[in-house]
């Protein structure tokens, strides 16, 4: 958390809310992380557009305690860094590319 801003925002996609503060930020980690018995992730792509801004795709797989079961799911980062700190976290799951595109265009705006 040592990466994250005082008051950076995560915004998850619909449905799991938007997270303001560091605070607020760690407990949306560990409520997530611990809610598995095994947690990998893989990055499948990542960029830097400058401008403080990163787009990263990661594909994560979790398997659920006392279960054979598993979570599959593939998620796009757009991050805004600030003077070496996060400050905003956007999370979708949706379009890649559609993703990738507002990231390209946020590194514009803030050119």
């Amino acid at each position: 958390m040592r990466f994250f801003a005082a008051d950076a925002v995560w915004a998850a996609p619909a449905g799991v809310g938007r997270f303001e503060g560091a605070g607020a930020i760690r407990s949306l980690q560990e409520d997530w992380l611990g809610a598995f018995g095994e947690f990998m992730t893989e990055v499948e792509e990542a960029h830097e557009y400058g401008s403080g801004v990163t787009f990263v795709v990661c594909l994560m797989n979790g398997g659920l305690p006392g279960s054979t079961g598993s979570v599959h799911e593939r998620l796009c980062f757009t991050t805004v860094w600030v003077d070496g700190l996060v400050t905003r976290v956007e999370v979708s799951n949706g379009d890649i590319d559609e993703a990738r595109v507002a990231a390209e265009h946020l590194a514009r705006e803030r050119a």
